[in-house]
Formats: structure tokens, C-alpha cells, sequence
């Protein structure tokens, strides 16, 4: 770590495990960390019992969805990702035998939904956590920091996954335009503008059929005598324009 800010409304116990930390009111999460490396922690802690609270009153996906908006804005604006969003989970949290939720004490909830509960987080960008207790969460942070916080993973998987650009997750918003077809007409157009104009336009031979086109024009309010065409400004930019027959 380099810095490390510590949200004001964590309780003494917590914030007397860094002494160094900044003590601020944070906009998201409880502590923000800097690392060595340029990467940015962005860590919301819950206890186990917070964490169930949190969940019968529908704060904590809230709470998530703020924690990884930075990481999601970097990835469509096509910037390096520097924040790294975590859940952090303090104190004990198992199944009873019974498969019950076990905090220290027994729980209402049943195992398998804090499972999806927790899922859930994860599929939302934020890596999920779990310390001992509320005086491991230095060490665990620390851990955090020191863990390498690379763009690419060298595994070598039986298919390789390939991220979604915002272009093609801009084309897939259409109707009938899943990533297969958004790969293809931007491989066959060579820029955004001319793959719109290749969706919409029934005179342009294009990987797309008529039929999906026209689903396409609809969507987009186009009238009959309507098409899109781009031109280049003077910065050499697309500029998408609507033209009348």
C-alpha cells in the first residue's frame, strides 16, 4: 500500500488497525486503497451479520453497484482498469447442519440463498472476500494490496475468452444483433458508422439479412424515405447523420 483512506463512519476498532490511513467520508465503500502498482481498492466491509441485514433491506447490491461503476466506466471508455471493487466479509459465515445460515449463532436464512446472494455480487464485477474476524481485516487488505493486479491472466483455457468491445456491445443493443453478428459486420465495415449504415440500409449487401434490417429500422424510427449515412470532420471522425431520399 501506498495510501489508504478509511470511510469516517467505520467504527474506532476498525480504523485504529491503520494508523496511517486518511480518515474521510468516502462516496462508495469503506476504504479506498492505493497500491504500488497504480491500482485502486475499492473494498466495502461487511460483518457476516451486516451482510444479511443488508440484504433483507436491498442495500447491499446498491452499495455494489456503486463500488464497481468506476472499474464499468474504464471499460467502456476503453481505459486501462485500475480500480479493483472487493466485498470483504469479516466473521464467521457457514452453513449449520441444518443449512442454515451459522454467524456465531443460528440464522433464518438458508445457505444456498446467501450462496446466489453472493453470486450475484461477483457477476456484477465485485470480488467476494471472507477474513476470520474483525481483527484480520488489516492483514487481509494488506494481502489484498500485495496480490498482483494484472489486465491479462497467463492460463492457457480449452477456449480462449474474448473480451466484448463497446462497439460490439453498442451493435448487440439492437434487435437480432447478438456478438457473433456484431463481430461480423464490424470485421466487414471496418468502422462503427458504416456497420450502422450496413444494419439499416436494405440496398448495402452486408452479413445481415433484409428481414433483420428491417426489425432494425424499425427500432431506430426510421421512416421509409430515411437512411443513415457518416461523414468525416475535419478531426477525421465519424459523424453519423439521418439523410431523405
Amino acid at each position: 500500500m501506498t495510501a489508504i483512506m478509511i470511510d469516517s463512519r467505520e467504527p474506532d476498532y476498525i480504523q485504529s488497525q491503520f494508523p496511517e490511513a486518511v480518515i474521510v467520508t468516502l462516496e462508495t465503500g469503506d476504504a479506498w486503497v492505493a497500491c504500488e502498482d497504480g491500482n485502486i481498492l475499492l473494498i466495502e466491509r461487511k460483518t457476516s451479520d451486516d451482510l444479511l441485514n443488508s440484504l433483507q433491506d436491498g442495500r447491499l447490491l446498491e452499495q455494489v453497484s456503486r463500488l464497481v461503476a468506476p472499474r464499468h466506466t474504464q471499460y467502456l471508455l476503453r481505459e486501462r482498469q485500475t480500480y479493483w471493487p472487493y466485498l470483504v466479509i469479516t466473521g464467521e459465515l457457514r452453513p449449520n447442519h441444518n443449512g442454515k445460515v451459522w454467524t456465531g449463532r443460528e440464522t433464518g436464512w438458508a445457505w444456498n440463498a446467501i450462496q446466489g446472494a453472493l453470486l450475484t455480487v461477483q457477476e456484477m464485477g465485485c470480488y467476494v472476500v471472507q477474513c476470520q474476524s474483525d481483527t484480520e481485516y488489516a492483514k487481509t487488505i494488506t494481502m489484498l494490496s500485495k496480490r498482483e493486479h494484472k489486465d491479462i491472466i497467463d492460463i492457457a483455457p480449452q477456449r480462449m475468452p474474448v473480451p466484448i468491445s463497446a462497439k460490439e456491445a453498442f451493435l448487440c443493443g439492437l434487435p437480432g444483433i447478438g456478438i457473433e453478428r456484431s463481430r461480423a459486420m464490424l470485421s466487414w465495415a471496418g468502422n462503427l458508422a458504416y456497420a450502422l449504415c450496413g444494419l439499416t440500409d436494405l440496398s448495402i449487401k452486408s452479413p445481415v439479412g433484409d428481414a433483420v434490417k428491417r426489425n432494425i429500422r424499425k427500432f431506430l424510427g426510421l421512416a421509409e424515405q430515411q437512411s443513415l449515412d457518416f461523414m468525416f470532420d475535419e478531426n477525421d471522425k465519424e459523424i453519423l447523420m439521418i439523410k431523405e431520399k
